[in-house]
């Protein structure tokens, strides 16, 4: 029986969210959901976030915007605009741990 076409967007939008949930959990390694709470915060934080942290950093460094930077300045941008990551990645890692623990444990 062919699917119809709803049914291909939902398996498409099934497919992409789990490999953006194991995208997230291979970024957080050794660090799994604990409980149910953890897997909604993975799921309904995380997932959103990895989304708009592709668009801003596409926007971020987008061709024409380089295009109008000298070298060094865009250095100093790209080194400013990772720091600035990093610093709100580890700030939201920090506040899902509660709801994290190992594999293992």
């Amino acid at each position: 029986m062919p699917m119809n076409t709803s049914a291909r967007k939902i398996l498409a939008a099934t497919a992409a969210l789990a490999i953006c949930v194991g995208c997230v959990l291979l970024g957080i390694f050794p660090y799994r959901p604990a409980d149910i709470w953890g897997w909604v915060v993975l799921i309904v934080i995380a997932v959103p976030f990895l989304g708009a942290y592709e668009l801003i950093g596409g926007k971020l460094f987008s061709p024409s915007l380089s295009r109008r930077m000298s070298k060094t300045a865009r250095i100093a941008y790209g080194v400013a605009v990772g720091l600035v990551g990093i610093a709100v990645s580890w700030l939201l890692f920090k506040m899902a741990q509660p709801y994290m623990t190992t594999w293992g444990a």
